[in-house]
């Protein structure tokens, strides 16, 4: 992306009154960038992607977003317009229009040999929203261009145990990683995520025990990836572990603060029976996740509505019950995910 690529430019505008000291240096840097550009794209720069760029530096993704669009529109055949289209979608991403990030990564994907970052991206926005299936369908495209990359398998193996696909292809995807395992070194950071993934799948699909030792390796080393973080926190509470679950579950959001899954695993921790329960608290998680996932997750729904009948507000659960039915992702999970609360 542009952003990769570009240096931090001087905030001084070339004209003006401005001393003669920043005007060269405001010279400098442009003439460092224009023959960046050129060296990279072998044509002449697009100064509007530039002042994106400069505007997503800032994290001002709303006005990168604006000149990322500005330009594609003007320049449709530009050789950089994928790598803008993908900084348009991540800046799309950003300020939570999902839709609108998605639709650009569609466009991006119909094209062949596209980065795997449009794959995890997409992949990405469709877990947010509950779209699990359609988030496994994407990785599985992603795995045709890469089969041997770890960050790839890894996100597969998660986004397909949590859509309950068939076994047989993370079968595939575990044998795999067990062979790209066996020729890492031990201080290898990829070990990590390979190691997380493993253990996601020995404890939804294989031997737990082995899942659990694997997980608590990766836990112990302090480094733990956030799919670890989580998977621990969603294990405890399994196990009725509450306190610690939420414990878990608390770190998880702190290490991904836009995924609505850890907010949304701690509003079921506080509509649990028993001393820990607290219907009110579960409601306000509840509407945190939701909006985390711009009322798109319909567990997410599901589970707002349930805190609503627990705090006995029967109508307003009802309204919830009714706008999830309605949602794409609802279609991916399964009515039958939702029937004890209809």
């Amino acid at each position: 992306m542009f952003n990769n690529r570009r240096r931090k430019k001087s905030d001084a505008k070339v004209g003006g009154s401005i001393p003669g000291s920043k005007l060269l240096t405001s010279l400098l840097s442009r003439s460092k960038e224009y023959f960046q550009w050129v060296r990279l794209w072998k044509t002449r720069p697009v100064w509007t992607w530039i002042r994106a760029a400069e505007a997503f530096k800032s994290k001002d993704f709303a006005r990168a977003g604006e000149l990322y669009r500005a330009g594609i529109e003007k320049y449709p055949s530009h050789p950089a317009k994928n790598s803008a289209e993908l900084d348009l979608a991540y800046c799309l991403y950003r300020i939570s229009d999902y839709e609108g990030s998605l639709g650009v990564l569609r466009r991006l994907l119909i094209n062949s040999g596209c980065s795997k970052d449009v794959y995890l991206l997409a992949a990405r926005i469709q877990m947010y929203t509950g779209r699990a299936l359609s988030a496994t369908s994407t990785m599985r495209s992603c795995l045709e261009q890469f089969p041997d990359d770890v960050q790839v398998l890894s996100c597969y193996m998660h986004s397909a145990l949590y859509s309950c696909v068939g076994l047989e292809e993370q079968e595939s995807v575990r044998r795999n990683l067990l062979r790209i395992k066996s020729d890492l070194s031990l201080e290898d950071k990829r070990n990590l995520h390979l190691n997380t993934a493993l253990a996601h799948f020995e404890v939804v699909c294989g031997d737990i025990r082995l899942g659990e030792r694997l997980l608590a390796r990766v836990l112990s080393t302090g480094e733990a990836p956030f799919e670890a973080v989580l998977l621990r926190g969603e294990r405890l509470l399994e196990r009725g572990r509450i306190i610690q679950a939420r414990e878990q579950l608390t770190r998880a959001m702190s290490a991904s603060s836009r995924d609505p899954r850890p907010v949304l695993l701690l509003s079921r921790s506080y509509l649990r029976n028993g001393p820990e329960a607290n219907p009110d608290w579960a409601r306000q998680l509840a509407e945190v996740a939701c909006k985390l996932s711009c009322w798109q997750n319909a567990e997410c729904l599901n589970v707002l509505a349930r805190t609503y009948e627990a705090n006995d507000q029967k109508a307003n659960a009802q309204l919830f019950y009714e706008r999830m039915k309605t949602l794409p992702s609802m279609d991916e999970l399964g009515v039958s995910y939702f029937q004890s609360s209809l």
